[in-house]
């Protein structure tokens, strides 16, 4: 374990989601306050694509923390969409907060509690949003039509239900095949890679939440970490997990490009 070695609190590359790790780059900054915007401002649907390991599930994570500090906001997210469609219904009806006893319905008087239940938050001055993660996931394009259905559930002109689709690129290729679905879409936005200026302050964002010194890695072995892992945030956690690795190995007093290339290497076996 390295963490001694280099005087960390704990692991800085870890793949798990950690709030605390969100680092803001000029992309995510900007996806996150597209995100709140349509929340907050009644917009409909967002749908936010990237590629796999960008950092999408995170954003998600930071943008429910954001949104729960507001007690007006309630947050449904379903991180595995692969179902039938009323299966789908009744994971929006359960992370509602809708009682599982009521499981057994059938989809008229599912879909009928479940408006009652946008309509009352609506009432009770709360707003109420739906996160679909990996939503290129949902193979059924019934649950699709279903979710433009419920995008029809308004009060007077207001939107009752937030949107938000997160996925991987052929996401955005599915759903402009709906028409129907596409022009409920009011904003898209596509997270793209780090900058090399991006990942070298992401790898020292990281290493300082950790508890850690900023300059572990080198300037010339963030560099090569960017040009391995192409600025995709997953794969330079594992790049440098392994770097660090292996510095401890050696003992050595910083990692460099060499190492970084070590690392790689050995992640591909």
């Amino acid at each position: 374990m390295y963490l001694n070695y280099w005087r960390l609190k704990e692991r800085p590359f870890e793949t798990a989601p950690e709030t605390k790790f969100f680092f803001s780059s000029h992309n995510h900054e900007e996806a996150l306050q597209r995100l709140l915007f349509s929340c907050h401002e009644h917009r409909g649907c967002m749908v936010l694509t990237g590629e796999y390991g960008c950092g999408k599930t995170l954003l998600s994570r930071v943008l429910i923390r954001e949104l729960a500090r507001d007690v007006r906001c309630q947050i449904a997210l379903i991180i595995n969409p692969r179902l039938a469609p009323k299966e789908f219904l009744e994971m929006i009806w359960f992370e509602l907060g809708g009682s599982k006893e009521k499981s057994g319905m059938d989809k008229v008087l599912l879909l009928e509690h479940i408006k009652q239940l946008l309509e009352g938050n609506a009432k009770a001055g709360r707003e109420t949003t739906l996160i679909i993660d990996e939503a290129q996931a949902i193979e059924n394009e019934e649950v699709l039509e279903e979710i433009r259905l419920l995008m029809n559930i308004q009060d007077g002109e207001e939107l009752l239900l937030n949107m938000i689709f997160i996925g991987q690129p052929e996401l955005k290729e599915r759903i402009l095949k709906l028409k129907q679905l596409a022009q409920r879409i009011q904003m898209w936005f596509h997270l793209p890679p780090l900058t090399p200026e991006e990942t070298h302050h992401y790898i020292q964002y990281r290493l300082t939440i950790s508890g850690g010194h900023s300059e572990i890695f080198t300037s010339e072995a963030c560099q090569k970490v960017h040009a391995l892992a192409g600025g995709i945030p997953r794969l330079i956690n594992n790049i440098c997990n392994m770097a660090l690795w292996i510095g401890e190995k050696n003992q050595l007093q910083k990692i460099n490009p060499e190492t970084v290339e070590m690392a790689f290497q050995t992640l591909k076996g």
